[in-house]
């Protein structure tokens, strides 16, 4: 993928074109605004990409970056383009850990939780999700997706969105990566900074909503665990009706 327009604007043919399309665009908007047939938008997009014009999000997106309008879009607009693939989405691991202060541990990528489940075959990445260079995706059920709305109040004013992502709570962000220890990376005691007094409780209600035992996590990152008193949603993952909550509507099974 292009970063830069290979083509000086005097000479370039297609800037009334681009010129109607925003900095990031689809597919879909390219047929609505320019009033292409989807076999001419996919021609036309093709040959903006070989001449350097646009820069597509990941293969097979439909998401594209309009570097005749900004040659740093794909930097200045990753979460723009990513949210229009995956709306419902939230950032998750070392990168909360480390806005929080938590740790100084970090990773090159993002990880980023969506409420679609994989469709292997439906994009060039193996996982099923799209090939972006800069992010890792991974499906959440609506149970998680629940516990995540109840931990919003555990999460700083300051700290709601990283990267222009909306984030989880750094408790919660721990919780979720000792569930999947397997597929990713988990701090080791000393990795972690962990002296603020109200830490423990945090970490202690992310347990309760996501449903896990605290005393194993605890242990591990060598931390006293609070009195285990029940958290006021604890029950929120077993109790609720899915069908109450309009922003739960559209999150998949």
């Amino acid at each position: 993928m292009n970063s830069t327009s290979n083509i000086s604007p005097k000479k370039n043919p297609y800037r009334e074109q681009l010129d109607k399309l925003p900095e990031v665009f689809t597919l879909s908007e390219t047929r609505r605004v320019l009033g292409y047939t989807t076999t001419t938008a996919h021609v036309t997009l093709s040959r903006w990409m070989k001449m350097g014009l646009v820069d597509a999000l990941a293969n097979r997106s439909g998401v594209y970056f309009n570097l005749e309008k900004n040659p740093n879009a794909r930097q200045a607009h990753m979460q723009l383009a990513i949210s229009k693939k995956y709306p419902v989405l939230r950032i998750v691991g070392p990168h909360v850990l480390a806005n929080y202060g938590w740790t100084t541990q970090i990773q090159r990528y993002l990880n980023l939780v969506v409420n679609i489940p994989p469709v292997k075959g439906s994009t060039s990445a193996a996982n099923g999700y799209l090939s972006v260079p800069e992010v890792n995706f991974s499906y959440r059920t609506k149970k998680w997706w629940l516990a995540a709305m109840a931990d919003a109040s555990a999460r700083d004013r300051n700290n709601t969105y990283i990267q222009g992502f909306e984030s989880v709570s750094p408790g919660f962000a721990l919780v979720d990566m000792w569930l999947r220890q397997e597929e990713g990376w988990f701090p080791d005691a000393d990795d972690l900074y962990l002296d603020d007094p109200t830490i423990p409780e945090a970490i202690l209600h992310a347990c309760h909503l996501l449903g896990v035992e605290p005393a194993p996590l605890f242990d591990a990152i060598r931390l006293v665990p609070p009195p285990d008193v029940e958290a006021p949603f604890a029950h929120i993952i077993e109790d609720t009706n899915f069908s109450y909550c309009t922003r739960c509507a559209n999150l998949a099974a």
